[in-house]
């Protein structure tokens, strides 16, 4: 993201004014301006978060489903592999059975495996656009803090050190992927 046209003017407009009416004040601290940009950034962040909630609760839920299912799966399956008859019309009846069940449980684990990547993917997507949001602060901040020297006439090139770090917020946890991939990893080892 860019800062649009209106708001870069915006910005230097309010530099110039607060450099106009705080003209005694020689260092750079956090102004109102400043403050605003921080919010906004981090309403943006917040909105990052909740949109990965919203992304990934589906996710967890279908992933949920899908054990249920794989478990009872693997039941009937042990159930028919411990049936036998000596009738080979019964047997083939039965391999036939075991044959479908097991294809619906690879159907199941590839559902579950592929839920699990989407769901890193959409995490992988949230840390970049939080990271964007911090950016975009660096910019509105950096807009404003060369227009408030320029109109102050100081140095702008040492401005830039001057600009007040984002207190980002950090991505939300999200426990039960975290613990459906160790769980994943734990049985692919068995």
């Amino acid at each position: 993201m860019t800062v649009s046209f209106r708001l870069s003017l915006r910005l230097r407009r309010q530099g110039r004014s607060d450099a106009k009416s705080n003209k005694g004040i020689k260092d750079f601290t956090r102004t109102h301006a400043l403050l605003v940009a921080q919010n906004v950034a981090r309403a943006g962040q917040r909105k990052v978060n909740q949109w990965v909630i919203e992304a990934i609760d589906p996710l967890q839920a279908g992933n949920a489903r899908t054990i249920v299912k794989l478990e009872s799966l693997k039941e009937i399956l042990a159930d028919l592999a411990s049936q036998g008859d000596s009738s080979g019309r019964k047997q083939k009846l039965l391999l036939k059975q075991i044959r479908y069940l097991e294809n619906q449980r690879r159907n199941f684990a590839a559902q579950y495996e592929s839920n699990l990547t989407r769901a890193q993917t959409y995490l992988l997507q949230a840390e970049q656009a939080l990271e964007s949001w911090v950016h975009y602060y660096e910019q509105m901040a950096s807009i404003y803090t060369r227009a408030r020297a320029a109109k102050m006439k100081v140095d702008v090139s040492s401005v830039q050190a001057e600009v007040p770090e984002l207190e980002s917020i950090d991505l939300v946890e999200i426990h039960s992927l975290e613990s459906q991939v160790t769980k994943t990893k734990i049985e692919a080892r068995a």
